[in-house]
């Protein structure tokens, strides 16, 4: 499986069932409540935080292994063989019922791999590798997670916010598109203003770059003058 077309999923008030309770596990969950997902946890040997969720109501848990069944009305299963289970029977399941599965370290049954990701307040970063590197995913995960601060999650708050000024649009896209790729040519620099706390000043300065420019006041074919100078009448 190649695994080549990547998306991004709305999960809100979705339902995400997770068979396995470890570390991998945790990580996942914590992905999936943070993006509004109704997660249920099946795991005979859930780790401490999985029932601390459960236990604050952040989820269900059933501590048991997976039954037929566990994936009825689902959306999306995510299976972490972090303890004894049968695979093959949850992905039978999982075909049958229409449900997006991904098996760790199972490629054959998965209908997804799950990029390494990079998370900046809204921005999103996914480093995939078709399934065939998770590794090395991770590592440029870790890379970018070191060169990317949270400004550049702010800075996609400052674009939106500038583009709520400009719209609606009077151009065609193509040329929508042309001013947005100039605003953003120092994208750097937008994010440093947004890290000194000049805001404010970021905005201001992708707003003008792809604003409608005003009117022309002046009639085709008049140029202004200057008022005469008296004193030298």
């Amino acid at each position: 499986m190649a695994f080549e077309y990547v998306v991004s999923l709305d999960l809100e008030g979705r339902t995400a069932v997770v068979i396995g309770g470890g570390e991998e596990a945790v990580g996942r969950i914590e992905e999936l409540l943070h993006v509004g997902a109704h997660t249920t946890v099946i795991s005979a040997r859930p780790a401490p935080e999985i029932v601390a969720l459960a236990e604050a109501g952040r989820l269900a848990l059933h501590r048991r292994s997976h039954q037929p069944g566990d994936l009825d009305g689902a959306f999306l299963c995510i299976a972490t063989r972090e303890e004894p289970m049968d695979s093959a029977a949850i992905w039978d399941e999982a075909t049958r019922g229409g449900v997006l599965t991904t098996v760790l370290d199972e490629n054959e049954h998965c209908h997804y791999a799950q990029p390494a990701l990079v998370r900046r307040g809204d921005l999103r970063i996914a480093v995939a590798t078709a399934g065939k590197a998770p590794a090395l995913a991770k590592r440029l995960r870790r890379w970018l997670e070191d060169r990317l601060g949270d400004e550049y999650g702010e800075l996609v708050e400052v674009l939106a916010e500038a583009r709520a000024m400009a719209v609606p649009r009077q151009v065609s896209f193509e040329e929508w598109a042309g001013r947005w790729e100039q605003a953003l040519v120092d994208v750097d620099g937008l994010a440093a203003l947004v890290r000194a706390g000049r805001r404010d000043e970021a905005r201001a300065r992708v707003y003008e770059a792809v604003r409608e420019p005003e009117p022309d006041s002046t009639p085709t074919g008049h140029t202004s003058t200057p008022p005469a100078d008296h004193a030298s009448s």
